[in-house]
């Protein structure tokens, strides 16, 4: 570290020698010794020191004062006065020159320390406060926002950046003062005051359009935004303020309303052309009306001669009889017609429904080989045409499910049932089954349940989730930014009233639908508009469907919508409501108590408040919202000396500029806000890549979007729950606090021998480093049961890990030894390790002789809870060794993988030294453990083998890679079958599943950068 140089100022040498001994001795640097203000003056410029001390009473031309004054003029270095009993002239005069500080004669040495070091610290604190306004100086001017700041109460323009200067062409000396209303159009100066106004109300301006004037008299659109500065009595001081040049934006939309205004001319001029057309057709009915008078009074005229010639009307009567006999056996004819044409039609509308059925199953076995095949090591070209097939055959099968509901409806198979049901899970399964195409396209999807709204009814599930999936999936495909929002409210006649109207809403912010074509969308094979059939695919068939559904069910269903404004369908059924069941109550103990105020962190606005409101149905607590990271920590420092302060947070992972990952980070690098519980938010086809990215973070729970209150619900309670145990001192899931736990309990292995007994390279590798991390420097290996006993025999051990299937002598044969030896045996903590976790093993081993049990894969906290329990001194210990090992808070793991490398980093609490160590060694050791295998099944030796499928599962399952683990765990089945046919096929596969692993290891060593 740099030393300190002081230049040393005083006319009386005792003092001299006095300051000069006590400042070496406290490690300072001496720049220089004057004993008048003008050697110190030419010392100071010369020498450059960092501090002075000067003796305010010089002898001499120059006094202390003047000489500092010179200094100050020239070099600007910071200096302390030395004074014993000088006049008040002095230090009036003293103050001129801006000292650092006094120290009174005779100089006492702790005083002198005390007042040097305050002083130095201060000047290093104003350098580091220079430079940080340097920085934001900097990056103010190079911004490329156009940035100023104006007085409130002026109007005047304190402050720009060049952006500014260069976009608007004047100099600073133009600008600085000029009044923020002459940059913006005299014709906008009414908005420019409405904008002072919001300002004013609610301490910022978003994007609030206006024109602005150049220099040079152009005129430029501009998006003004401002947030007001207030002073210590909490009036506005000045604003800083943004300008966004829109001017290209503008001249688009003036182009495309050109356009829309030469298409409505277009339509326009169609429509007259349709109108000229009808009436040319009603001329032509006009005309065919005047035929039709003339042919009756061509009639009338026909009878008068019928009258007259009477001999000739029995002749006519006949012959007229005889025609109305062939009428009515063609109207027969033509009743049987219809009667076969309509047998035709439901014969049709059977055949579609059964040839439907029938190529459906192979559509399935098309896109289930597609999924397959992708999962399989592929060319990229491979996996483009498969991912292009997939996709082609759910596009179909889509299709047909159109059709085939399409053709019950036509030919009247259509039913509909009444059951029980259950509302919340109908909806939320609906919209949780497509939410992952809304997030991939970034469209906030949101499902709301307003108060009210009873989650037992009695209706169709069936129908009604098909209604809400084809309504979400059109709002999806249709809507390209924005949100889309499913909310469910209820209408009773009363309020115990068993009857209710149910009332679903899908409202998105797509591309609308024109007022005419309201109706005609609802039609079969029609969309608004046919051109959009080929944008965006689709039968027009589900619409339409949907509708017959509703009526069916003795609803409704209708749209309102708008071109570019979005579209809004509502579904209206009656229902029954179910009573009987009831939710838990919102005082539910394990909601109440310890979280007392809540901060929601979204983006958006509509999701925050409908968080807020759905909170306030169960639990009593005060939610806060903050739309950005920037605000939520404002919010949670500005809170934490309150009475009140946040005590959780809710955040969302997908936030522009700071996201959730490094709002967590920000927050748990804090010592005041660091220990508040956080609940993260995420879309579910995100979660399992947000779930590794948190690893290193303590966060309480994740929760899939949209979310499902009773998930909610049960997770708000649960973390309320752990909070208030933490609060009690009853311990809880791993967050921060209890991680500080687990790094205290070392102190209690510190000293002590562990011994490991373990056959598996791996295993033991795995509990080497936990032990390690807790402080356990001495650790005895024993490979087999007979080698425990041998080294428990010759060497003092504290403790051990002792596991249950092991060569030569298993678990429990050495634990019998080890007790009946008579050497403390009967007193040694003994901790079995067996990858079964069933109900009854743990009584098993107890029985058997050994204090306590862990399950493989090991855990590091419950490693450390152990030593903790079994080597602390405290006798209180004694009394919790009945307990379970506490469960740690895990992401699930993927058993089908074949390697779950976030579990497996998630069960070593994020080290990726050990994760990238064990299983490096496990990729070492494979080829001979696999040769071994491969060994004892040619020359058919059951007990090698029987140890080696053992070896393999342990290790397999210690780093998650369950497909090799369910390998091995079949071997050692089929070799107790005693079927080695079978264990040969199986060993076959151990290659093909070892490479996959390999693959996986590779990639996840890049993914987490080790």
């Amino acid at each position: 570290m740099k030393k300190i140089k002081i230049l040393i100022v005083e006319d009386e040498r005792s003092m001299r020698d006095f300051l000069q001994f006590s400042l070496k001795k406290m490690g300072y640097q001496i720049a220089g010794i004057a004993e008048n203000g003008e050697d110190a003056v030419k010392m100071a410029a010369e020498k450059k020191p960092d501090l002075i001390l000067m003796d305010i009473s010089l002898k001499g031309k120059l006094d202390g004062v003047d000489a500092a004054a010179m200094i100050k003029t020239m070099n600007n270095i910071p200096l302390v006065f030395l004074t014993a009993h000088s006049g008040a002239d002095y230090f009036q005069r003293a103050r001129e020159v801006l000292p650092y500080g006094y120290i009174i004669k005779p100089v006492d040495e702790n005083i002198l320390y005390t007042t040097l070091e305050t002083i130095i610290g201060r000047i290093k604190l104003e350098k580091k406060l220079e430079q940080s306004e340097r920085l934001y100086k900097d990056l103010y001017d190079n911004s490329p926002d156009l940035l100023f700041t104006a007085d409130f109460t002026s109007g005047d323009i304190m402050q720009c950046n060049k952006a500014f200067l260069k976009t608007f062409g004047y100099n600073e000396s133009e600008v600085l003062y000029k009044k923020v209303n002459e940059i913006f159009h005299p014709g906008d100066r009414e908005r420019f005051v409405g904008a002072l106004r919001i300002l004013l109300r609610h301490g910022v301006l978003s994007d609030y359009e206006l024109d602005a004037v150049r220099k040079d008299g152009a005129v430029m659109k501009v998006l003004f935004n401002a947030s007001a500065v207030y002073d210590e009595k909490g009036n506005v001081s000045y604003c800083r303020s943004s300008l966004k040049d829109i001017s290209e934006l503008k001249e688009a939309q003036t182009i495309l309303q050109k356009m829309n205004e030469q298409l409505e001319s277009r339509v326009q001029e169609r429509t007259r052309e349709i109108v000229a057309a009808n009436n040319e057709l009603h001329q032509q009915i006009l005309t065919r009306i005047n035929a039709e008078m003339e042919l009756k009074k061509h009639k009338e005229m026909l009878e008068e001669m019928v009258f007259e010639r009477t001999r000739e009307f029995v002749a006519a009567n006949n012959r007229l009889q005889e025609e109305i006999k062939e009428r009515k056996r063609n109207e027969r004819d033509l009743v049987k017609a219809l009667i076969v044409a309509d047998q035709a039609s439901k014969a049709k509308s059977e055949f579609l429904a059964t040839m439907s059925h029938e190529i459906r199953t192979p559509m399935n076995g098309i896109i289930g080989m597609s999924e397959l095949a992708l999962m399989s090591d592929l060319t990229d070209r491979q996996k483009e045409y498969f991912n292009d097939i997939k996709t082609s055959a759910e596009a179909l099968l889509n299709v047909i499910n159109d059709i085939l509901d399409y053709s019950k409806i036509e030919s009247g198979n259509l039913s509909v049932e009444n059951i029980e049901m259950d509302l919340f899970e109908t909806v939320e399964n609906a919209v949780s089954l497509i939410a992952a195409r809304a997030f991939q396209k970034n469209i906030e999807l949101m499902c709301e349940f307003e108060s009210g709204v009873d989650d037992l009814i009695v209706s169709d599930p069936y129908r009604l989730r098909q209604i809400v999936l084809n309504l979400v999936s059109n709002a999806i495909k249709f809507t390209h930014e924005g949100e889309i929002k499913i909310t469910v409210s209820m209408l009773k006649e009363f309020a115990a009233a068993e009857k209710a109207q149910l009332k679903i809403s899908v409202k998105d912010t797509g591309i609308g639908i024109a007022e005419d074509k309201l109706d005609y969308i609802f039609e079969s094979f029609k969309q608004a508009d046919n051109s959009t059939t080929r944008q965006y695919g689709g039968s027009g068939l589900g619409l339409a469907i949907s509708r017959h559904l509703a009526r069916a069910m003795g609803g409704e269903l209708s749209v309102k919508s708008a071109p570019g404004k979005g579209s809004e369908f509502m579904l209206e059924l009656p229902v029954a409501c179910v009573y009987g069941r009831k939710e838990p109550p919102a005082d539910n103990p394990a909601c109440a108590g310890c979280i007392k105020t809540l901060l929601i962190v979204d983006d958006n606005v509509e999701n925050i408040n409908l968080l807020k409101r759905t909170i306030a149905k169960f639990c009593d607590i005060e939610t806060l919202g903050a739309v950005n990271a920037i605000e939520a920590l404002e919010t949670l420092h500005g809170r934490y000396k309150s009475p009140a302060p946040v005590d959780m947070v809710i955040a969302d992972y997908k936030m522009p500029y700071i996201d959730g990952l490094a709002l967590v980070e920000k927050i748990r690098q804090s010592d005041n806000i660091g220990r508040v519980k956080i609940i993260v938010m995420s879309a579910a086809c995100d979660m399992t890549p947000v779930l590794a990215r948190f690893q290193n973070f303590s966060v309480s729970a994740f929760i899939n979007k949209p979310l499902r209150i009773r998930e909610l619900k049960k997770m708000l309670c649960g973390v309320q729950g752990m909070a208030a145990e933490n609060a009690s001192g009853k311990g809880g899931p791993v967050d921060s606090l209890r991680r500080e736990k687990i790094n205290e309990r070392p102190a209690a292995a510190c000293g002590k021998t562990v011994m490991i007994a373990e056959d598996n390279e791996i295993n033991v590798k795995i509990i080497r480093e936990i032990l390690s991390k807790n402080s356990v420097e001495n650790v005895i290996v024993a490979r087999d049961g007979r080698e425990a006993v041998e080294l428990f025999e010759k060497n003092s051990i504290d403790l051990i890990f002792m596991d249950v299937q092991m060569p030569v002598l298993d678990g429990f044969a050495a634990t019998k030894q080890i007790r009946n030896s008579g050497a403390g045996g009967n007193k040694l903590p003994i901790i079995a390790m067996t990858a079964n976790a069933l109900k009854g093993d743990r009584e098993k081993c107890i029985r058997a002789g050994m204090d306590d049990y862990i399950a493989k894969p090991f855990k590091p906290a419950v490693i450390g809870e152990m030593l903790s329990r079994y080597l602390s001194k405290d006798p209180a210990g004694e009394d919790d060794r009945n307990r379970c090992p506490p469960e740690t808070l895990s992401i699930k793991a993927d058993t089908a993988s074949a390697f779950d490398y976030v579990s497996f980093l998630a069960a070593l609490e994020g080290d990726k030294a050990i994760f990238k160590e064990v299983t490096d060694t496990f990729i070492n050791n494979f080829d001979a453990t696999l040769k071994k295998i491969n060994a004892a099944i040619r020359e058919k030796k059951a007990e090698d083998l029987k140890f080696a499928a053992h070896n393999l599962k342990g290790a397999a399952g210690n780093i998650f890679a369950f497909r090799l683990e369910t390998l091995a765990r079949r071997i050692e089945e089929k070799l107790a079958a005693g079927d080695f046919k079978q264990i040969k096929n199986t060993a076959a596969e151990l290659k093909s599943e070892y490479a996959e692993f390999v693959k996986i290891a590779r990639e996840a060593f890049k993914r987490l950068l080790i």
